[in-house]
């Protein structure tokens, strides 16, 4: 990747919290990564230092990955305003409610409260054409509702995301709202980088990465862990970065109340998505629950939340949602005696015929 000097677009400029020019680069499938120090992000405070590892015996060491940016400074996507307008959930729920989209979930949630958790995904790889509007997610989430009004709902989620107008290969991502998805903006809510409020902190990988740079047998060990108030962010062997506790003030800064796990499909449509949801495949029983196993469907597995004593505990989700059963499948194995533990199966073609 070659390295070069260059001042961003007015648009990004306008919304950008770095108002010198700053270095860029590429990423292989061909868009912009800008370089800044780590210290220029946000309020330009002193970065929050991280928390110990999270103690699993799931994470995954990934050899030396190449830094894209130079020594002593971060990467981060610039900004896709343009082709994520339609991604905020309350955008989303318009164009279904006006009958020119769809859309499909197949969840699993917890009630708890709790300073974090995750598990290990299935790098997913839905197929679906290069020129299709719709989005395919597998991920978690973890919320809180400051009050009674569902618009003080406030979240961080993260997971992994195709959406091929956006995004040309499937890709890791991160995500907050502080307005229980009513709208995305600097410090409210919004993906990646486009909005000013994750805090970069590694050299090398960052949300919005490909997948399969970091996946290591196809998985990717993805956890929340909230510490001094702040949600940092681990995926396989690493923190990658978090969003500070200014964000959530008097809500999920303090904790979370529930963790949710799912599947997810969005399409502009109109008409039965065609999506797939996961590897494209649903969910069949397991003959034997000794092993573990999804039958190609998508999956994450060793799913924990960290208590409020900080304690590692299996996820035990009891409420299963699926609005759309005769298109995608969910499973759940929770507290299973198997080495997945506590594990769900999802996925499904969508009417589309899914994946071989």
């Amino acid at each position: 990747m070659k390295y070069s000097l260059a001042l961003a677009a007015l648009s990004l400029a306008t919304a950008s919290p770095f108002s010198h020019p700053q270095e860029t680069t590429t990423d292989s499938p061909g868009r912009t990564i800008i370089c800044v120090p780590p210290e220029s992000q946000g309020s330009n405070k002193p970065l929050a230092p991280k928390p110990p590892p999270p103690s699993s015996s799931i994470n995954k060491t990934l050899s030396a990955l190449k830094p894209p940016c130079p020594r002593g400074t971060v990467p981060r996507l610039q900004p896709a305003y343009a082709s994520s307008r339609f991604n905020s959930l309350l955008q989303r729920a318009q164009l279904v409610s006006q009958g020119v989209a769809q859309h499909a979930g197949a969840t699993t949630f917890a009630g708890v409260s709790n300073h974090g958790g995750g598990g290990t995904f299935l790098a997913i790889k839905p197929h679906m054409p290069a020129n299709s509007a719709g989005t395919s997610v597998l991920q978690m989430a973890l919320s809180h509702a400051a009050g009674t009004a569902n618009n003080r709902q406030q979240t961080v989620e993260a997971g992994i995301t195709m959406m091929p107008q956006q995004f040309p290969v499937p890709v890791l991502f991160t995500y907050f709202t502080t307005v229980a998805h009513a709208s995305d903006a600097d410090a409210v809510g919004g993906y990646n980088s486009d909005q000013q409020g994750w805090i970069q902190v590694d050299d090398a990988i960052y949300p919005g990465i490909e997948a399969d740079a970091i996946a290591k047998d196809d998985e990717i060990s993805i956890n929340y862990v909230l510490d001094q108030g702040n949600w940092w962010l681990w995926a396989q062997d690493r923190y990658l970065g978090y969003y500070p506790g200014s964000l959530f003030a008097g809500s999920l800064n303090t904790g979370a109340e529930q963790i949710s796990l799912f599947g997810e499909v969005f399409d502009r449509g109109g008409v039965a998505t065609g999506i797939p949801m996961g590897t494209g495949v649903a969910p069949t029983p397991s003959q034997n629950e000794q092993e573990p196993t999804c039958n190609k469907a998508a999956y994450i597995r060793n799913a924990f939340y960290i208590d409020t004593q900080h304690q590692r505990l299996d996820f035990d989700g009891a409420p299963v949602v699926n609005d759309q059963p005769q298109l995608y499948g969910v499973q759940t194995h929770f507290k299973s005696p198997t080495p997945w533990k506590s594990y769900i199966c999802l996925g499904g073609g969508g009417g589309g015929g899914g994946n071989n």
